[in-house]
């Protein structure tokens, strides 16, 4: 571990011109099938159909490939290249082709109804190691989006999530991801996937029943099973580009058999629930009917399995009849079908899970914004404003929580994570702060001000910047960071507020409550002794970013780093050598802290 951090000193790596979020570009600003004006204005309205949701999961099953699809489909760009990075903009996270830090998209996108909903979506890790930037997106949401690979099943980065978002109340929607991976690689029948499809279902209601046993969660209102005829349950290939909910597929197939005596909600049933409709009039044993496959099968998974295989192997004239004659859809163009494999597969599942509707500027994920608007309360009900809506506090015109801290290119400066809990917050104005170590500064005598220079609204690769934000949003502040160390609240100078250590919390402290320790350690020290200073300064600025992060001074006089892992440690070495200051350093070999207590028998 101690040789890997070196990365080749040989070679002259310029790490200084890795893109990121929160960099000064050429003000590369995309075009969307919407303005950007009319986005502001649905942040700033605070409607009912603004959700603020934390993507998380366990590694590789599909979160940020779900963000990079819902934003491909809003924005007017043919380069593809742009989007398979969307959320994931750091150089070592396109090296290791993995998310290292949880990234913030904003996104309006129509629901089944044609409304206008506006989503923030958190894209946390799903690495262990940097799960405390998944607590960092949890706690700053109102609701979880759990992605699982239903090809791995539930693992131990899908349980952890589910297990945090349960205790901290978070309502939960699932998508079970990759279904064309039981299809293409493993070649599962339709029968044999919808009962791999169950088996998952079947854990995460169990490890939900244990978690609301055993932390007396019973009354709780916000949390369900996980049933796909509650709409709580999704099912997408985001590689592919689609995705569908029962009720979705239901109000499709209603509206092209219009004979149907059915509503959408007893036709999901049906689907889910009941076997073929061959059986009805055959008398068939008890042991036989789990052998019998059912609607959901025969009508939802073999049409997928029929178009993936026929689009791979097929004549392009055998595809076309397929889907006039067997699905009835007579609206393909021609030159469509001359596209490559994997513009056909998009154009053929828009028109399959679309209802033949012409919407290929929005495609097929308006099931899924539905069951996010359904299931996840607006702000004003979530659980998260209800925890900070203290009585005593009610007199403050404004007050937001910062969170975390995130880099901006080529300067020396930060951008604050910050979610805005109550009043509206302009650019320009002075604020107040309360960080950790702080809490001594909050007499009104001797409080530490700022001005807010700008406030940006985060859209993955790029910012947009915004004069004012209102209650609930989640902005990027900048010209605080030479106050915040890790997090922070901020309030109005004018406001006369007294005993300021009762409400703020410092968040390193809730995340040791949820059992996450620091616990590996390495040694540090500069190879030339003038660039100890620089050292200094560039640990104390990667300190900023990683919440569990801390540096110490051991008994010996060495820097000691101390974090959650080698490969959490070998990122800060990282940062610490190339993204802040240009320093040659020397580690050690990484050891655990020795810690003694006391255990009463």
């Amino acid at each position: 571990f101690g040789n890997s951090i070196f990365l080749n000193l040989s070679k002259n790596y310029n790490y200084s011109r890795k893109l990121t979020s929160f960099s000064k570009k050429k003000k590369w600003i995309p075009k969307t099938i919407y303005a950007k004006k009319f986005l502001i204005r649905n942040l700033n309205r605070g409607n009912k159909y603004s959700r603020y949701i934390s993507v998380i999961g366990h590694l590789h099953h599909g979160k940020s490939t779900f963000i990079n699809a819902l934003s491909a489909s809003v924005h007017l760009i043919n380069q593809k290249s742009l989007f398979k990075d969307f959320s994931d903009f750091f150089f070592l996270e396109k090296q290791r082709s993995l998310s290292l830090q949880s990234s913030v998209t904003t996104l309006l996108i129509c629901n089944k109804r044609g409304k206008s909903c506006l989503l923030t979506l958190i894209d946390c890790p799903g690495h262990p190691e940097f799960f405390d930037q998944t607590l960092t997106g949890m706690k700053i949401s109102d609701g979880s989006l759990i992605v699982i690979d239903v090809s791995e099943g539930v693992l131990l980065g899908t349980e952890l999530s589910l297990r945090n978002s349960i205790i901290e109340g978070l309502p939960i929607v699932i998508i079970l991801n990759a279904i064309d991976r039981l299809i293409l690689e493993y070649g599962y029948s339709p029968k044999i996937i919808q009962k791999i499809i169950i088996k998952i279902l079947d854990e995460l209601n169990s490890i939900l029943e244990e978690c609301i046993l055993k932390n007396n969660l019973i009354s709780s209102r916000t949390l369900k099973f996980f049933n796909p005829i509650d709409n709580n349950v999704c099912f997408a290939s985001f590689l592919q580009g689609w995705s569908f909910t029962l009720e979705q597929y239901a109000e499709i197939y209603i509206s092209s058999q219009p004979s149907i005596c059915l509503s959408i909600k007893d036709l999901s049933l049906k689907f889910w629930n009941h076997f073929y409709y061959e059986i009805r009039n055959k008398s068939i044993p008890i042991n036989n009917i789990w052998n019998k496959r059912t609607m959901f099968a025969d009508f939802i998974l073999e049409p997928l399995y029929k178009l993936n295989f026929l689009i791979i192997g097929e004549p392009i004239l055998h595809v076309q009849k397929f889907l006039e004659v067997e699905l009835g859809f007579f609206g393909i163009k021609d030159h469509e079908l001359t596209l490559n494999c994997q513009k056909l597969t998009l154009s053929c599942f828009v028109f399959f899970f679309g209802g033949c509707r012409q919407s290929k500027l929005i495609a097929n994920h308006t099931g899924l914004v539905s069951s996010l608007i359904e299931n996840i309360p607006y702000f004003q009900k979530s659980v998260n404003y209800k925890k900070n809506s203290f009585k005593e506090f009610n007199f403050l015109s404004c007050l937001g929580y910062i969170y975390k801290l995130c880099p901006i290119r080529n300067e020396n400066q930060f951008l604050g994570l910050t979610r805005i809990l109550k009043g509206l917050i302009e650019h320009k104005t002075n604020v107040s702060i309360v960080t950790e170590g702080h809490i001594y500064y909050s007499k009104e005598s001797v409080r530490l001000t700022c001005e807010i220079e700008e406030i940006y609204l985060p859209i993955g690769r790029y910012n947009i910047n915004i004069s004012r934000a209102s209650s609930g949003s989640i902005v990027f502040i900048k010209g605080i960071d030479h106050i915040v160390k890790k997090s922070a609240i901020l309030f109005r100078s004018e406001s006369r507020i007294k005993n300021v250590e009762n409400f703020y919390f410092s968040f390193l402290k809730k995340l040791l409550e949820n059992g996450l320790y620091s616990s590996l350690c390495i040694s540090i020290e500069p190879i030339y002794s003038n660039q100890l200073k620089k050292l200094y300064i560039s640990l104390r600025k990667s300190n900023k970013i990683y919440p569990t992060l801390s540096c110490e001074v051991n008994q010996s006089g060495k820097l000691t780093i101390i974090g959650t892992g080698e490969l959490y440690l070998d990122c800060v070495i990282h940062d610490t050598r190339f993204v802040f200051e240009n320093i040659d350093v020397k580690i050690s070999n990484p050891f655990s802290i020795k810690k003694e207590a006391i255990i009463l028998m």
